[in-house]
This record gives structure tokens, C-alpha cells and sequence, in this order.
């Protein structure tokens, strides 16, 4: 269907009423119409000049020579804008209407100073062309009869501007020519007509200038729609029934009216209902309450006639796809609503749209956000199981999926006992919870994933945590991961001599947690035997069980406290030697021989003395002698060269050469010898 959008007479199209030749093909158009109206004959003034002022009317009878003026007073507007309304009757109404005011003086002022205007209006009103003087009524006629009649158009001056002459029949008027392809088309509320109609043919017989439309429903009487006919305008040929009302089935008429008023065959459209296809209003003021019984939503009552009923949207997320969760359409007259079946904890976004009572919804409004609060923690995890990998020293804890709605993961937390079996604080070792999965694990390699240590005793703990980040109860297992790897060989051994003579040995022990003890080994002959095994802590140990000036070996392992012993450290090699002098020999004793001297003495308090040595003076202050070169490993010296008052001295020799002081006596004299 042809459809053209209008719902009143545009002012700019009723100024095309004079102007235009698509609707009297103004440029040819006569200044004015003289036709038969039954009983009478209708001078009509058309596209006159602008400067005329008045007009007379002339009649010629058949077999009169002359033209009889019928005008004694020149026809012009009236100068009362009272007596105007007067004779303008009814239309008064519609073309104040159109001139925006019911006010006689002011429509009337409007209508003399706009002239295209008013021109286009009177085509239309026989009461606006009486009172602008545009028109004149001869009703002293016979019908069949036929007449010739002088129209003349005055200036102010009273001059003729311009003469009309026509001959005119008086009888029935021509009937102008039915509109074709009345069409209605439904929408919400209203019905939109269009129809066609002939293209001004630039004839003096084609006077059509408007078309009346009646709207009938069922088999009442048709009621007539336009107190003004819709203008002759092409392109604009349509109207707009902004009254009808939804649901109800119409038939519209529409006949053609020309200048003078007569009127065409109607034609009728075929029947047509309106229907409602609006959507209500979007609903506002949208807002989520959190309470006991879960989230109380509210909003604006619409202020929509034919509302309904409500819809209830809802989505996790704000852009989501939501889904209407009230099962039954919602009371109109109760602008809210109880959502029960939320999680708390859990963030949900909500929409609101209205129905009417035929069905349109609405768009959903803004969307509306809230988290209920949630206090109630998760129950604890179940299943919870850890598995050891003796080789990489690592930890896999598994446990059951919980079926909890606002789950949002696991904490897994890690504590230590030391070697006293004193448990340690607990360390989280998740940041963030664990994401939820169908077989939820976790796996503990130690620091950096290099490894747990070897040996430790570790107690896990896993906790579920929802939504709202409440941690629930606490499970936990225990593991003590094998102890299978060694611990580091000490560093940096040296080995040492005491002044003494023994061994001093000293190390750096590595930095192994379970380490127990050191291990030392010597080698003095084939092999390395084990010597001693100190605690972890120290890192210095004697030897006191060697002898001076021996060569002996060293190495050092580590042990952990599983048993696992390290390989050995570097070897270190020492020879013992004592810088300290041993004890001078005890209870010198001289007695004289056949020759010489005997010299019997008690041995050295020191453990070291391997031997002694002698020494003779001649005499006070002489210089000292040794009386033998190699070191006296017994107890006593025979002399056989001493001589009397000779002074006779012994030192003690240790491991290491070291000589104590000197032990002195005298050889005694011969009269103490008797």
C-alpha cells in the first residue's frame, strides 16, 4: 500500500491551494468560478489579482441584450470581525483552529493580512468566502434555463481590473469524480488511509479541491472524521484516524467535494482493526535490598493504563544473559519482589520490564547490582589425602570437590616439626584461594620447587573458602618426607700441631637442616679408620692420640640424621710435633766407682720423654761437655773419666726433641768419698 505520513492539513500546503498547478493549475486557473448549484447559480471567486478590492455581479436572461446588475453594493469583506463569525457559521471553529484562536478579532486580522492563506481556506468554506467576500448566491434562477453572467474585479478606486464572462445552465451540479483504492492500514492506536485520486486536469470542469472521510464500525452509522476536507493535494493524499481504538474493527468512506460542495460517490475500505503494539513504559527507580529472606527488590509503579503485570530478570554478570525467574506474572499494583533462591555471597545483577494487557513488554530497565552478605562459612573438605615423591622430594595433596554454590576455592596451609617434634606455625601456602575443579590438588615442591627437605615432618591443612571469602574448619594430614639424600661433605678442613703435640682439627659444616653429626677418620698406616663422631654443632675437635713427629691423615664426613653420611671432605695432612720442654729427670744421685762415677736418676714426670741426655763440667764455670751422642734411654750413666768435684748435669728429651732444664750435681770430693 501506497502510505503517506499526515495527520493535519499543512498550512503550507493550503497556501499551494492558489498557487500551485497540481492542484487548479493556478497559472490558467480563472479568477472566477461560475457554476450551476441546483436551485441556484454560485459565483466563486478564484486566483484573483492583489490589488482587487471588490466585485459585481452581471446577468444576462436569454433574449435580454444587456447585463442586468445584480450587485447594487459591490460585494467585499466584512469590516466587523464579529459579524464575520457570524456568517462564517460553523467553520468559524475549524479555521480558528487552523489560525490558532477562537478570538473574532484576531483570526479575523490574520485572515485579512494573510492572503494566500485565506484564499486557500475559503476554496474550502462556503461561510469564511461569504464573510471575505469571495463568493455570491443567485438564487433567482429557473432550472434548464440558461444564463450569461459578467463577474467584474474593482480596485479600491471602484476600476474595473478585470471583466469574467460565462454562460451557465442552472440545474443540478457535475459531480465530481470518486477517489480510487481506499486503503487502511492498522497500527497501535490508529489507522493510517491513503487513496488515489486523477491529476488536475487544468479543466474548468475539474473542481474538485478536497475529499471527506466517515469511519463506520459495525453496522452503525458511518461518522463523519473531517469537519475539514482533506485538501486535493498530490503526493499528500492520506489521513491519519488518531482516535481509533485498539481492538475494534473499522470500515472508512471517503467521498470527493468540490468547489461548491457537491460530493462524489463514497468508497469504501476494506474492514480494519487497530491493534496494540506499544510496549509499556520502561520501568525506573530500580534497587536491591539485602534482607533476611533474601534480596527484596523495588521499584516505580508505571504509570501506564493498560499495565499488566511485571517481569523479574536476573544474571551473574552485568552484561550477561538474564532469565526471568518469577513464575508468575507479577501484580501490577505492587511495584516489587522477593527473590528466595539467591546464594549469598554471591553477586547478582537484576532487570525489570512491564507487560500490558495485550501482551507488549518493555524493554528492561537498568540493570541493578548487590552481593548478599554471607557470614556462614563452608563445611570442611572431605577425602583429604597426600601422596610423597621419594625421588623429587615433593608433596601432592588431593581431596574430594565440594558441592557448594558460591565455592571459590581452597587455602592450603603448611607447618614443620623440628627434630624435638615441636611443630611449628602454620604458613599459607596459597595467595589467593585454589580454583574450584572436578579433582582439586595441590602440589608442594618446597622453596622456589627445588624440593622439600629431606627428612621433614610436614602437617597440611586445607580449608574451603565461598564466595564471600568464609573459611570453613580446617583438615589436615601429616607427612614425613624419606630422608634418602646425603648431606653435604664439611668444608675447608685444616689440621694442625698443639704445643702440646696433638692434632688440632677444625671444618666448616654445610647448611643441611637434618644434619646430626661429623664423622672424623684418620689414616696412619694402610687405611682410614673412624677416630671419633662429634655432634652437628661443632666444628673443631683434638687429637691426642698420636705421636710426635708421625705423619698422619684426615677426613671429615657429615651425617644426617636418617643415618645418610656424606661423601668425605678434602684430606688433611699433619705430623705432630710438641713445642713445649718436658719435665727435668727427678732425685740425682752420684756415687763413686772403682773409676769414675755411677749417676742414677728418677725419670721425667713427662708422658713425651723418650730419653736424656748428659753433660760435665771440670770444674765451676767450665764449660759444659756432652758425655754422650745419642740420648740416654735409661735410668743411669756410668762415668769412668769423672774426677772429683766435677759438676755432672741431665736433661730430659722429648718426642720431638724438645730439652727441658738442666738437673745438676756435684762429683764429691775425695775426703767425702772416704
Amino acid at each position: 500500500m501506497r502510505r503517506v505520513q499526515i495527520s493535519t492539513i499543512l498550512l503550507s500546503a493550503l497556501i499551494l491551494l492558489c498557487s500551485s498547478p497540481t492542484l487548479l493549475g493556478a497559472q490558467e486557473a480563472p479568477a472566477a468560478f461560475i457554476l450551476p448549484a441546483g436551485r441556484s447559480i454560485v459565483v466563486v471567486l478564484g486566483d484573483t489579482p492583489r490589488l482587487m478590492d471588490s466585485f459585481r455581479v452581471y446577468r444576462q436572461d436569454a433574449g435580454d441584450r444587456d447585463f442586468r446588475l445584480l450587485t447594487p453594493e459591490s460585494i467585499r469583506p466584512i469590516a466587523d470581525p464579529y459579524r464575520a463569525a457570524e456568517v462564517m457559521g460553523s467553520d468559524f471553529r475549524w479555521v480558528g483552529r487552523k489560525i490558532g484562536s477562537l478570538d473574532p478579532p484576531l483570526v479575523w486580522r490574520k485572515l485579512r493580512t494573510d492572503r494566500d492563506e485565506a484564499l486557500a481556506l475559503c476554496l474550502v468554506s462556503h461561510g469564511l468566502r461569504k464573510a471575505m467576500g469571495r463568493t455570491f448566491i443567485d438564487e433567482a434562477v429557473v432550472r434548464g434555463s440558461t444564463y450569461r453572467y459578467r463577474v467584474e474585479l474593482l480596485d479600491m478606486y471602484g476600476q474595473t481590473i478585470e471583466r469574467i464572462e460565462s454562460r451557465v445552465r442552472a440545474g443540478e451540479p457535475q459531480t465530481p469524480e470518486a477517489a480510487r483504492n481506499l486503503e487502511a492500514e492498522a497500527e497501535d492506536g490508529q489507522i493510517t488511509l491513503g487513496w488515489d485520486y486523477p491529476a488536475y486536469r487544468n479543466r474548468a470542469d475539474d473542481l474538485t479541491v478536497g475529499f471527506r472521510i466517515y469511519r463506520r464500525e459495525a453496522e452503525a452509522e458511518p461518522t463523519l472524521l473531517t469537519l475539514t476536507p482533506v485538501l486535493r493535494i498530490e503526493g499528500w493524499l492520506s489521513y491519519v484516524d488518531t482516535e481509533a481504538e485498539n481492538g475494534r474493527t473499522y470500515t472508512y468512506l471517503l467521498e470527493a467535494v468540490d468547489l461548491i460542495g457537491a460530493v462524489s460517490r463514497r468508497i469504501a475500505s476494506a474492514p480494519v482493526t487497530p491493534r496494540d503494539t506499544r510496549p509499556p513504559l520502561v520501568p525506573t527507580g530500580l534497587r536491591a535490598v539485602d534482607s533476611e529472606e533474601g534480596v527484596l527488590l523495588l521499584w516505580r509503579l508505571s504509570p501506564d493504563m493498560d499495565l499488566a503485570a511485571y517481569n523479574v530478570l536476573r544474571s551473574d554478570r552485568v552484561e550477561g544473559q538474564y532469565s526471568r525467574i518469577n513464575s508468575e506474572p507479577l501484580d501490577p499494583h505492587r511495584a516489587r519482589y522477593l527473590d528466595r533462591n539467591i546464594v549469598r555471597g554471591t553477586s547478582y545483577y537484576y532487570r525489570i520490564t512491564a507487560l500490558d494487557e495485550t501482551g507488549n513488554e518493555s524493554e528492561p530497565c537498568g540493570p541493578t547490582s548487590i552481593r548478599p552478605a554471607d557470614s556462614e562459612p563452608p563445611p570442611e573438605v572431605v577425602g583429604l589425602v597426600a601422596e610423597v615423591d621419594e625421588t623429587r622430594h615433593r608433596v601432592t595433596l588431593r581431596w574430594l570437590q565440594m558441592e557448594i554454590p558460591d565455592l571459590r576455592g581452597y587455602f592450603v596451609y603448611r607447618a614443620s616439626s623440628d627434630r624435638d617434634g615441636v611443630e611449628g606455625k602454620a604458613i599459607r601456602l596459597t595467595a589467593d584461594p585454589l580454583e574450584r575443579s572436578d579433582s582439586p590438588r595441590f602440589d608442594d615442591g618446597g622453596y622456589r620447587d627445588r624440593g622439600l627437605a629431606p627428612g621433614a615432618r610436614l602437617r597440611y591443612g586445607v580449608s574451603a573458602v565461598d564466595s564471600s571469602f568464609n573459611e570453613g574448619p580446617m583438615v589436615f594430614v601429616e607427612v614425613t618426607v624419606p630422608d634418602n639424600e646425603p648431606p653435604k661433605a664439611p668444608l675447608a678442613i685444616s689440621a694442625r700441631s698443639t704445643e702440646e703435640g696433638s692434632v688440632r682439627l677444625r671444618w666448616q659444616t654445610g647448611l643441611d637442616r637434618d644434619l646430626a653429626s661429623h664423622r672424623i677418620y684418620r689414616k696412619a698406616d694402610r687405611s682410614f679408620e673412624p677416630v671419633a663422631e662429634l655432634e652437628r654443632t661443632q666444628t673443631a675437635w683434638i687429637d691426642s692420640d698420636v705421636q710426635a713427629g708421625r705423619a698422619y691423615r684426615y677426613r671429615i664426613t657429615a651425617v644426617d640424621m636418617a643415618g645418610n653420611e656424606s661423601e668425605p671432605s678434602r684430606e688433611a695432612e699433619v705430623v705432630p710435633s710438641d713445642t713445649l720442654a718436658p719435665e727435668p729427670p727427678q732425685a740425682l744421685r752420684i756415687d763413686q766407682q772403682r773409676r769414675g762415677y755411677r749417676l742414677q736418676w728418677q725419670a721425667s714426670p713427662s708422658s713425651d720423654t723418650v730419653g736424656y741426655r748428659l753433660y760435665r763440667a771440670e770444674y765451676a764455670g767450665a764449660p759444659w761437655q756432652s758425655l754422650s751422642r745419642e740420648t740416654i734411654g735409661g735410668l743411669s750413666y756410668n762415668d769412668r773419666g769423672g774426677r772429683a768435684l766435677a759438676l755432672y748435669g741431665i736433661t730430659a728429651v722429648d718426642s720431638s726433641g724438645n730439652e727441658s732444664v738442666m738437673a745438676t750435681i756435684a762429683a764429691p770430693s775425695p775426703e767425702e768419698s772416704r
